[in-house]
């Protein structure tokens, strides 16, 4: 694709010399401005611009147009086909589970407006709306700022919590050398170092990185239930200690010996999973998501001590 500016300063070029050599009726076609670059409020951020229907081939955000978001309408507001005639097309509506933007179709005047755009990570929107005159291009480069981020409304479980028998054993070495003549007692904090863990994950992406408040599986006296409600980024693993954490036990050592204390701990996972329901906070649209939440928690320990090397 030729770059609008190169196409546009050629055939200015072109028409001042015909112009400048020929008095008769001069019929040439419309040539394209340059690149323009227009930036959207996400919610409700509204900007318009001029331009010529003279021998435009086709409009439309052309990165977009593979996706099913994408849909035309004409004048009287019914869906029509992408590659309807430009004079058909009245308006262009872009929407995904995290934004909507239309862009309104006049004679001589393109509307771009935004809706909404959701963005957990404060990410712009950019896409590329070009204007196809067949034998030169006009393209309006447009960044869609991000606006509110959806909000949690309902989390729907599937009872019952799943729990899996298998223990995953996390251990800890320590090597002793004691070289006195006597015997010593040493500390040590099983669950140190060994914190829980839980991740809350969706089948949707544009979920990710949002922050939401949630009951998730927890262990208490060995008894899986549910916590209070908590705060919960989606997609990242959190870590926790457990209550009695900083607990202690005492090995004795033996005098002039080499020992190995082994550390082991046992962590139990349990799963739940479910619908999530979030809605967006300026056209009230609903997005409903499938999410799992896998939690694994330190549930005991058990210390050996053996000879050392």
């Amino acid at each position: 694709m030729m770059h609008s500016k190169s196409i546009g300063l050629l055939l200015r070029i072109m028409v001042a010399i015909v112009v400048t050599a020929c008095n008769n009726d001069i019929f040439v076609d419309y040539v394209p401005g340059d690149d323009v670059y227009i930036e959207l409020d996400g919610d409700g951020g509204e900007e318009t611009i001029a331009f010529s229907r003279k021998d435009l081939k086709g409009f439309g955000p052309y990165d977009l147009l593979t996706s099913k978001n994408v849909t035309c309408y004409d004048k009287s507001g019914n869906v029509i086909a992408g590659d309807s005639p430009v004079s058909q097309i009245a308006r262009i509506n872009v929407t995904s589970a995290s934004s909507m933007l239309d862009v309104f179709v006049g004679n001589d005047k393109l509307t771009f407006k935004s809706t909404e755009h959701s963005s957990p990570h404060g990410l712009e929107w950019h896409f590329n709306f070009e204007l196809d005159y067949g034998y030169a291009f006009e393209n309006v480069f447009v960044t869609v700022l991000p606006g509110r981020s959806m909000e949690l409304k309902s989390v729907d479980y599937d009872f019952p919590i799943e729990v899996d028998k298998n223990f995953l054993v996390r251990t800890t070495t320590y090597h002793i050398d004691n070289r006195g003549q006597s015997s010593y007692r040493m500390e040590i904090s099983p669950y140190l170092n060994k914190p829980a863990y839980r991740r809350v994950r969706t089948r949707d992406a544009w979920a990710d990185g949002l922050t939401v408040k949630m009951q998730v599986p927890q262990c208490v006296d060995g008894q899986w239930g549910m916590s209070d409600p908590l705060q919960i980024n989606i997609d990242e693993t959190s870590y926790y200690p457990r209550p009695d954490s900083d607990s202690r036990v005492q090995v004795d050592v033996p005098a002039d010996s080499k020992v190995d204390v082994n550390v082991s701990v046992y962590y139990v996972t349990a799963e739940i999973s479910g619908d999530m329901t979030f809605v967006m906070p300026v056209s009230g649209r609903e997005n409903v998501t499938r999410f799992s939440c896998s939690v694994s928690e330190p549930v005991n320990y058990k210390i050996t001590v053996s000879d050392g090397k």
